[in-house]
């Protein structure tokens, strides 16, 4: 009997033991299952004007976690769907179910509240007004764009009956000046839909004679009452003395008038004047004041001349203010054509709208935070516009204001309202004293007054670097610039597939300069860090001309492959030296990290993944290796100089050429006013201004022409005779350079050609025809431009004497029988 017992306890205590060590596996299972799908879930970000809301979100990634996630604990999973929402997600949503804590709720109840809380704010009928609003963008196929049009259709619900379309054109139709009412077809819209009933038509029209109706009532009640009230309709008009005085009995200044004025007095009573009289400040007209000076109808002096307005007020000009006026021009439409002003404040760039009838300059709260907050005055105050709304003032502060190279302490306002950033009569009036000329001007420097063309003639390079850095501040300005004018977007085959290439080992001597480069492009915001990406291309550092190291992505492993190629046409560098001939001063830009200041769009930022040493990373803007990188910055740059004559681009290499140095500097300053309004940037150390000649697409370009680059010659120079086919196609590909250069080019290669041909021989310098007869870069054969026959070169020289140059330049390639 004790044996049984003592068994009975040995199985109790293995059992135990077994149940703990199952249920240590589970809850490891259990980690490990928690820790893959929280790699697998991209965090959440709400965003209801693109509909990022937590629906969609959780239509994506919610199967990893009821499906994958199935034997997880309830409260591991919420642990999960919590932990992936955004930093500001996270506090609306433990605000809102206060006091409650999120690992209280259940993950079902959790799923709901999260659905409420982060769901879209667009009503049915704005989902549907947006639909039929929808145009194909420029850089959408055609079938990105169906695919566009079947999503929006699809989410709001256009299974509309007749009823639903008279609705819906009726309060599209419906403009800002019955906002009342649009309102409220809206709200019945929407409450039908809510109640999952059809909504008719007649019920709209219903409710807008009755909102008609209440407004005419309310408007009536707004009139006051009385036997004598008359309507008068007021004009701007200058009230004159002869206009002011009143009328006998039956007289009449017009025949269409009399009435008119008849019925504006009382007769047997003298009406009192509308202003006091000028001369003696009393309410009776000024004909009959008896301190109205002798002999002068409108004299603006006399002996009370402190109470004339005209002599005291208008005569003094510029002294007038207004003393604590808050005046500031704000009207609604189209502010696309307002002129706008690129300044500094406090260092931080900005852009304000020019108002000359502004007697304060203000912005609004958000820009004040964006250029550091500086501290506001005490006391908040007011303002008004011309059309009398007044809004709020937070208050002032004075900060140091930098335009074209002048820097000046200045006061600026502050609104919470939603003005416009505007830049008023008071800056305005302080920058064109220090400047000595007009910065509020609709005018080209073309066709500019005088003292603007005077300003805008410098007769050296370093007076036009000067004059180019007061003027565009931001252009110059170290930082990676931003393209504001379009987003590069990469085009994908039908049906690509991802490829994800493993990173590559870096050698040990590389990794320091690529670890630099890695740092520096995250800093300017080209690249960012990521977990995830379905695409990835391993890193290549290519060794710049300079030292540095650039570091660029192998997109030849496989996204090159599945790319549509951008079409857009690279220009021929022979049009371009055509388009010189002519000019005789030339300046050469250079952008800085010119790809890089052109963003891309969300979906192709997902395509340009890096995977590095470092972990993956994503780039923000146009990296170079993409096969569509070229098109896409050539179109950019074509737009940009579209309309500017002198000035060409081939990819990142510009050049500015004139004839004399008032178009040229003209050219320039409207190039880079471009350059500052796109918010693209130079590189300043490699630019070259106001040059007789300069480097350009491998050629030496002048006022004499165009001609080889030295350079070139000198390693065509170096080069020893050819021993065999294949050194020989190697001089032939150098020598093929000065084609454009050499009339008889094709007679001097033909012998040479045949030594390629198969079954011929080897024989170098058996054949007198054989002798190579080549130019060099620096010899008088570099040709100018033909004004006859643009693009070509002027053969004026002998074909002999052109060959005893090349024989005297060349003699150890010549070699005779």
């Amino acid at each position: 009997m004790g044996e049984q017992v003592n068994l009975a306890q040995i199985l109790q205590q293995l059992t135990q033991a077994l149940n703990a060590i199952n249920g240590g596996n589970a809850e490891k299972q259990h980690s490990e299952l928690f820790a893959t799908i929280n790699t697998q879930i991209a965090e959440f970000s709400y965003d209801s004007e693109t509909d990022r809301t937590f629906a969609t979100w959780f239509e994506r990634y919610g199967p990893y976690i009821e499906r994958d996630g199935q034997n997880l604990p309830d409260e591991m999973k919420v642990r999960l769907l919590i932990g992936k929402l955004g930093s500001q997600e996270y506090v609306r949503y433990t605000e809102g179910i206060l006091p409650q804590k999120p690992t209280q709720i259940s993950f079902k109840d959790t799923v709901t509240n999260l659905g409420k809380l982060f769901c879209g704010t667009k009503s049915l009928f704005v989902r549907r007004f947006e639909a039929f609003q929808l145009t194909k963008a420029d850089h959408q196929s055609p079938i990105e764009f169906a695919d566009q049009v079947n999503a929006s259709c699809e989410t709001a619900k256009m299974e509309l009956s007749k009823e639903e379309v008279k609705a819906l054109i009726f309060v599209s139709g419906i403009g800002d000046a019955d906002r009342d009412l649009r309102e409220r077809c809206l709200r019945l819209m929407e409450e039908a839909h809510l109640k999952g009933a059809q909504i008719r038509f007649a019920a709209l029209v219903e409710e807008c004679r009755t909102v008609l109706s209440l407004r005419s009532s309310a408007a009536a009640l707004s009139r006051p009452i009385g036997p004598n009230t008359n309507s008068i309709s007021v004009k701007p008009q200058r009230t004159t003395e002869r206009s002011r005085r009143p009328l006998s009995r039956g007289q009449s200044r017009s025949p269409t008038r009399s009435n008119s004025t008849q019925s504006r007095t009382h007769q047997g009573s003298r009406p009192t004047p509308p202003s006091p009289c000028r001369w003696c400040n009393q309410m009776h007209w000024m004909s009959e004041c008896s301190k109205r000076p002798p002999g002068a109808k409108w004299s603006r002096r006399g002996p009370v001349e402190k109470h004339c307005r005209v002599g005291n007020n208008y005569a003094r000009g510029d002294n007038i203010q207004k003393r604590g006026s808050m005046s500031v021009l704000s009207v609604d439409g189209d502010t696309d054509s307002w002129l706008t002003l690129d300044c500094l404040i406090n260092a931080r760039p900005v852009s304000l709208t020019i108002d000359t009838g502004s007697r304060i300059t203000i912005i609004q709260t958000q820009l004040w935070e964006k250029i550091g907050k500086p501290p506001l005055s005490t006391g908040k105050s007011q303002g008004k516009s011309y059309s009398g709304h007044k809004f709020e003032l937070t208050g002032s502060f004075n900060c140091d204001v930098t335009y074209a190279g002048v820097t000046i302490k200045l006061q600026c306002y502050v609104s919470p309202d939603g003005v416009l950033n505007l830049f008023g009569l008071p800056w305005i009036r302080a920058f064109e004293s220090k400047l000595r000329r007009p910065i509020a001007t609709t005018l080209e420097f073309a066709i500019a007054p005088p003292v603007l063309a005077t300003c805008s003639a410098p007769t050296s390079a370093d007076e036009l670097t000067a004059l180019l850095k007061r003027e565009f501040p931001i252009a110059f300005s170290p930082g990676l610039g931003h393209c504001n004018k379009m987003k590069a977007h990469l085009y994908l085959q039908s049906g690509a597939q991802p490829v994800f290439c493993r990173a590559r080992p870096v050698p040990h001597g590389a990794r320091e300069a690529v670890d630099a480069e890695l740092d520096r492009l995250l800093e300017i915001g080209a690249i960012k860090q990521i977990d995830y990406s379905q695409w990835a291309a391993p890193i290549v550092a290519v060794k710049k001309k300079s030292g540095e190291i650039r570091v660029c992505i192998d997109f030849s492993t496989g996204l090159n492959d599945r790319l549509e190629l951008n079409r857009h046409p690279l220009p021929r560098p022979e049009d371009i030296f055509s388009a010189i001939r002519g000019a005789s001063i030339f300046s050469q830009i250079d952008f800085k990290d010119a790809y890089l200041q052109v963003e891309l769009d969300e979906p192709s930022k997902h395509l340009v993944g890096l995977n590095t040493h470092r972990g993956l990373f994503q780039y923000q803007r146009l990296p170079f290796g993409v096969k569509s990188a070229p098109s896409i910055f050539q179109k950019l740059m074509d737009e940009l100089i579209a309309g500017l004559p002198g000035v060409f681009v081939y990819l990142d290499d510009f050049v500015v050429a004139s004839a004399n140095h008032q178009d040229h500097c003209s050219t320039l300053r409207k190039f880079f006013g471009r350059l500052q309004e796109w918010g693209l940037r130079v590189r300043l150390s490699k630019c070259k201004f106001m040059c007789e000649q300069l480097k350009f697409l491998g050629h030496i370009v002048s006022a004499d022409g165009i001609r080889p680059d030295p350079a070139r010659s000198a390693a065509i120079e170096s080069m020893p005779a050819p021993t065999n086919a294949q050194t020989l196609r190697s001089l032939l590909g150098a020598i093929n350079y000065y084609s454009r250069f050499v009339k008889q080019m094709r007679e001097i290669r033909t012998p040479l050609d045949e030594l390629l041909k198969k079954d011929v021989s080897w024989h170098w310098g058996t054949r007198p025809t054989t002798r190579l007869r080549y130019g060099k870069a620096d010899s008088p054969i570099g040709a100018a431009f033909d004004t006859l026959r643009p693009g070509q070169a002027n053969h004026s020289r002998s074909g002999r004497e052109q060959r005893r140059n090349w024989r005297n330049h060349f003699p150890h390639l010549q070699q005779r029988k």
